[in-house]
């Protein structure tokens, strides 16, 4: 380093002095809750680790890694600084449940719907499911809870596996005769 001002009394080679210059990489948490991992300041061409998601959270899905653009890193994944600051993207993947449909002492099964978070399905009527002296009323979140849904009704896929139950209603056979004549009904 030379002082300012310098008289210059003889020819002189002046070599140029670089710096490596910083820069951040920085995490978006794409629509996720919690903390965010912190903004990485190395320098430029250096290699650095990818963080894990810590504590970043996304209700319904399961994180894939970071994005930069059309490129994906997993976490653990050696990155090298570019001359340039960069924003990582977390990548989530939306997750399938299943619904399982217990017949709940009935005979016959219903087969079972697996669906991505938060998608709308339309629950199935009783199938080929049956129980003697009772009726199909729908079905109910809890074995032996009241009805929650009719068969038809559009369900909203949770974040968790779920069992719908049968709920079955009593179903009475009353037969009379008049004038000697058997009439048979059936009344729930």
């Amino acid at each position: 380093v030379i002082d300012s001002p310098y008289t210059l009394k003889e020819d002189v080679t002046l070599y140029a002095i670089w710096t490596v210059n910083k820069y951040n990489l920085s995490f978006d948490a794409n629509g996720a809750t919690g903390d965010v991992p912190e903004t990485i300041k190395e320098d430029y061409n250096s290699v650095v680790t990818l963080p894990d998601v810590g504590t970043l959270a996304k209700t319904g899905h399961t994180f894939a890694g970071w994005s930069e653009g059309d490129i994906v890193y997993k976490t653990g994944d050696e990155y090298t600084v570019k001359d340039s600051n960069v924003i990582l993207t977390a990548i989530w993947d939306i997750n399938q449940y299943t619904i399982v449909f217990n017949a709940n002492g009935a005979s016959g099964e219903v087969s079972e719907i697996t669906a991505e978070y938060n998608s709308v399905v339309t629950l199935p009527d009783v199938g080929n499911l049956s129980k003697a002296g009772h009726k199909f009323a729908g079905w109910s979140l809890t074995e032996g809870g009241e009805v929650d849904y009719e068969a038809g009704n559009e369900y909203t896929v949770g974040d968790s596996d779920v069992t719908l139950y049968a709920i079955w209603n009593i179903q009475y056979t009353i037969t009379w005769n008049v004038d000697g004549k058997e009439t048979t009904s059936q009344v729930d």
